[in-house]
């Protein structure tokens, strides 16, 4: 197979993994399965990207824990929505976490009242996440 990058190539054989197997995996498995399956040696680095760039993109490809991947499978009966919903709703609390990181000696009154809110609204979103779960 022709890949047009490193990543590309990757993050093939990441979901060849994922597909072929049941359950979460470590990031371990994962990275031992790609490196051995394509010959080369890839470092940690171009390795975890292409990993985070798939949970990133592909509503699919979900970490259930720190480390642990796998690939959702969505049936029938099952809500085709949630994880979708769960992993938007992950990704608007960390961007809002990393929006209001303020230097206090800086802040306006202003910003500390957002970030106020901000603060609710995250405890909001972790409620809300709990409760889907």
């Amino acid at each position: 197979m022709n890949f047009s990058s490193n990543a590309e190539e990757i993050r093939h054989y990441i979901m060849e993994f994922l597909s072929n197997t049941n359950g979460s995996h470590s990031r371990t498995e994962i990275f031992n399965y790609v490196l051995k399956t394509s010959g080369k040696n890839y470092t940690q680095g171009m390795l975890t990207g292409a990993l985070k760039s798939l949970v990133d993109n592909n509503d699919k490809v979900v970490c259930k824990k720190r480390g642990w991947y796998e690939l959702e499978s969505i049936n029938m009966g099952d809500s085709q929505i949630l994880p979708r919903i769960l992993k938007i709703l992950s990704q608007t609390k960390k961007e809002l976490n990393e929006a209001c990181t303020v230097n206090l000696l800086v802040s306006s009154p202003k910003d500390l009242e957002i970030t106020d809110k901000i603060s609710a609204l995250i405890t909001l979103i972790d409620e809300i996440i709990l409760s889907l779960k």
